[in-house]
């Protein structure tokens, strides 16, 4: 999956997207600006480009980093490790208040995520590889479980079975599902 869809995600959908109920506004409020993103930061997000603004978001809500201090690489693809790592910080910000995931001594950068999701229940298993491209189903389950299930507010009518390569019967399919219907995943036919 691309960082773009992702950046949409994060910063349109999920923060400001049509979130009701007194419980979520609660977790809503928890998300405020902790970094300062500074223009051209990273040197590879010109700022006329259209998600210029959603990676300066996630960036202040402290969701992202970036592959290093100077370079996002938004056209990359995003990783199981870097999926997890997001879904991680979206829900420890929703529930604490902050991105409270202790990574001072770990040995592979994404290993508190990890230990963290699975805490948590954003994830149930182990993947074989945490560096490969991040598919649309387990990006799809992943994220569902990072909020509450009530946050992710039907906007969109998605039938099951809709998606022509995405049978309900698929294991974690309502996760992308769940997706669509909030209006945080679009497909293009």
């Amino acid at each position: 999956m691309k960082k773009k869809l992702l950046l949409m995600l994060l910063a349109l959908s999920v923060f400001f997207g049509g979130l009701t109920g007194t419980a979520l506004a609660a977790g809503l409020d928890n998300f405020k600006t902790v970094k300062t993103y500074t223009q051209g930061q990273f040197v590879d997000v010109s700022s006329s480009v259209w998600y210029a603004v959603n990676v300066k978001e996630a960036y202040e809500y402290d969701l992202i980093n970036g592959k290093d201090s100077n370079h996002f690489d938004p056209n990359g693809n995003l990783t199981v490790a870097e999926a997890i790592k997001l879904a991680a910080c979206l829900n420890s910000v929703y529930y604490n208040g902050a991105v409270n995931i202790n990574t001072a001594d770990a040995s592979v950068w994404y290993q508190p995520y990890v230990d963290y999701a699975k805490a948590q229940g954003i994830i149930n298993r182990d993947f074989d590889n945490y560096n490969r491209a991040v598919t649309r189903l387990e990006f799809g389950s992943i994220f569902a479980k990072a909020m509450p299930a009530d946050a992710l507010s039907r906007i969109n009518t998605v039938e099951d079975n809709a998606i022509p390569d995405l049978p309900m019967a698929s294991n974690g399919a309502d996760g992308v599902y769940a997706l669509y219907r909030a209006g945080i995943l679009t497909g293009n036919d």
